[in-house]
């Protein structure tokens, strides 16, 4: 279902201040752009960040949990990267809208039960354990609510 490129997508400089992380992959997408990468394998790429990301925390060590919070950055940009890239490309499908939010339902359910894992690890309180787990929890209600609707 590829239309060709969206004439109405202008990339450039956010115009307002939110989601921050426009502010970082507008100097991120015009770099992707000039290679042969798809849209579909940067939202590949976001994932791995994110599951990088996941495993970082999961090991419940403080520099590991920075290195982690670096990679859910690059993820984040990523993510906002895939389909700044499929409007400029006319990569747009359905599938790829599809793929992208399963993409975010795997990163998010995994980042929040690795982290409560973590936490609960290094500081050996249980409660952290739960907290990470409803939190993921949170995160599956999130998407199938978005899937329905």
């Amino acid at each position: 279902m590829n239309s060709g490129p969206d004439t109405r997508y202008t990339p450039g400089r956010p115009k307002t201040p939110f989601p921050l992380v426009r502010h970082l992959s507008v100097h991120v997408t015009p770099l992707l752009v000039r290679t042969p990468i798809s849209a579909n394998q940067v939202t590949t790429l976001s994932m791995l960040f994110g599951l990088g990301c996941s495993w970082m925390v999961l090991q419940g060590v403080w520099a590991l949990d920075v290195v982690g919070g670096a990679m859910l950055v690059m993820c984040y940009i990523l993510d906002n990267c895939d389909g700044e890239i499929a409007r400029i490309k006319g990569q747009s499908t359905p599938f790829g809208m599809r793929y992208d939010s399963f993409v975010d339902f795997i990163v998010h359910v995994s980042f929040f039960a690795s982290l409560g894992i973590g936490v609960a690890e290094s500081t050996g309180q249980e409660m952290w354990f739960w907290m990470g787990w409803a939190a993921a929890a949170g995160g599956t209600i999130n998407y199938a609510i978005g899937f329905y609707i």
